[in-house]
């Protein structure tokens, strides 16, 4: 699902660097930022999504 939202593929982590680089380059974001951003959306995606958790954390990481 999110492979194909995210433009296909299985390169997961390719995907979560280029969604890193935009963050960067569009909105002006630290690095330090970015890790924040992707952290609190892995929360928010697995609370609201319990049964995606496995997935989401192969995107995203397995975080703290």
């Amino acid at each position: 699902m999110f492979g194909s939202m995210l433009g296909g593929g299985g390169d997961m982590q390719g995907h979560v660097r280029e969604i890193s680089t935009r963050l960067k380059a569009d909105a002006g974001l630290t690095d330090e930022q970015v890790a924040q951003v992707l952290e609190t959306m892995k929360e928010y995606l697995v609370e609201q999504f319990p049964m995606m958790q496995g997935m989401v954390e192969n995107m995203l990481g397995k975080g703290k």
